[in-house]
Parts: C-alpha cells; sequence; structure tokens
C-alpha cells in the first residue's frame, strides 16, 4: 500500500505542469470534474456546462489510481472486468454519496470508493 500511495503522491504532483488550472487534489476539484464526465459520459448530453477536457482528466485520475491499486493488490480481481466507464461511475456515485469527504485528498476518496466496490480478497 506505502508503494501505491508513494507513486499516486507522484504522479499528482507533476499534474499540476500539465494542467495548472484545473483543481482535482481534493474531492470537491474531483467532484466538480466529475460533472462534466457525467454529462458527456455516462449520460451522453452536449451542453454548453460540458467540458471533455476535464472528463478525460476525471476518467484519467480514477482509472490510473485504478491501474496502480490493482498492481499493489489493493482492490479484488473482480476490478479486472470493470471498463473505464463502470470505474467512473462507481467513483461519481461515491462522491454523490459521501460529499462529507470532498475536503480530503481525490486519491483516498477514489481508492475508497474502488475498496468499496471491490474489496480486496
Amino acid at each position: 500500500m506505502r508503494v501505491a500511495i508513494i507513486t499516486i503522491c507522484l504522479i499528482v504532483s507533476c499534474a499540476p505542469c500539465i494542467a495548472s488550472d484545473i483543481e482535482y487534489q481534493t474531492g470537491n476539484g474531483l467532484q466538480s470534474l466529475s460533472q462534466s464526465y457525467k454529462l458527456g459520459v455516462l449520460e451522453n448530453k452536449i451542453t454548453p456546462q460540458l467540458n471533455l477536457f476535464h472528463a478525460g482528466v476525471f476518467s484519467g485520475y480514477v482509472n490510473a489510481t485504478a491501474d496502480l491499486m490493482i498492481m499493489n493488490n489493493l482492490v479484488g480481481r473482480s476490478i479486472d472486468s470493470a471498463t473505464p466507464k463502470q470505474l467512473g461511475a462507481i467513483v461519481i456515485k461515491y462522491l454523490e454519496t459521501h460529499p462529507e469527504q470532498w475536503n480530503k485528498p481525490s486519491v483516498s476518496i477514489v481508492m475508497a470508493a474502488l475498496q468499496e466496490a471491490f474489496p480486496p480478497n
């Protein structure tokens, strides 16, 4: 687990160089990004509020975290059959049902959501 957390922290610390105007390091930022993902990917709605770049950042963040969790055996093997779209939906559902978590680091929120859905063996 320590390796996964260190790896995720390294990824998160490098990302601001790429997209400095996007806030995703806390649940508040992740929740904001998830709205574009929900509209554009899950609901397939094209609206003025839709930002496909934000949807892509959300999807990439969730899937990269999932990959690191798989590599470090932090989730059950049933996650292997989940699609990227399903992983995004799981995290969005967790964000919607746990607004009290939004002040926490986004990595801990994504990890909690995926571990709840795919408990480690």
